[in-house]
């Protein structure tokens, strides 16, 4: 028996304190200063016996994991102590010593990334989260558009009927225009033909020469904002009659 087996026997060592018998078999090949890829099995099975003669309190399913790698360490040892004539072992047959092996690096590669995973849970637990804001109840109300006889869905429907009619009377191959007229001057250009208008306008007029969808955005925003401004009126008499452009007299 070796003197650092000596040593490792006269400490107690609690098995509750291992998460099983391939916790507890790296725990003695490292405390050995072993090379994990060629265990003393002799010595490690004499340290291994010694430490599971204590399983008071534990129970029958964890005790009899134990006793399992006992047996197999025992089998592990009689075949390397065995003479090659004697033994069952085939003469082709790798290293008895290397299922227990693989075992144990599969073990430790687990054990290992459990452990960098635990310090990631602890240096979590410093953050502090923010609590999840309610939603305030009118989030998602439909927004008020403050056009006397007008509602958003009505000038909706008509903003997508002008749309549809530009699409389908795409070309098939067209010009691509890249020059686009800004707000104030889409602003200026329909303030200037209401003032030159001697007949009533209605709303799909503005866009009989309009080509492109973005002059179709522009077209519509310069709309709403001359009716924002109170430079011009949005009439409709009824819901299946056009919207009418009516300017309003300074």
């Amino acid at each position: 028996m070796s003197q650092k087996f000596k040593s490792i026997s006269q400490v107690t060592l609690k098995l509750t304190s291992f998460e099983g018998p391939l916790d507890l078999l790296l725990h003695l090949i490292k405390d050995s200063e072993m090379d994990i890829y060629d265990i003393q099995i002799s010595e490690i099975t004499e340290q291994y016996l010694t430490i599971i003669k204590d399983t008071t309190n534990m129970s029958l399913d964890v005790i009899g994991q134990y006793l399992v790698m006992a047996s197999t360490l025992m089998k592990i040892k009689s075949q390397m102590l065995l003479p090659a004539e004697f033994s069952n072992v085939e003469e082709t047959q790798t290293d008895p010593r290397a299922s227990l092996v693989e075992q144990l690096l599969e073990y430790q590669i687990f054990k290992e990334a459990a452990g960098e995973l635990s310090v990631r849970e602890n240096k979590r637990a410093n953050y502090f989260s923010k609590e999840q804001s309610s939603i305030p109840k009118d989030r998602f109300d439909k927004p008020q558009l403050d056009i006397p006889g007008l509602d958003l869905e009505t000038l909706e429907n008509a903003f997508k009927r002008v749309l549809i009619k530009q699409i389908n009377h795409q070309p098939i191959e067209k010009k691509i225009n890249v020059q686009l007229a800004s707000l104030s001057d889409k602003i200026s250009e329909i303030k200037k033909i209401i003032l030159n208008s001697n007949k009533s306008l209605i709303f799909s007029d503005f866009f009989e020469i309009i080509t492109t969808v973005d002059e179709i955005v522009v077209t519509f925003l310069a709309i709403l904002e001359l009716s924002k401004l109170n430079q011009i009126k949005l009439k409709q008499a009824n819901s299946h009659e056009m919207i009418q452009i009516l300017k309003i007299e300074p």
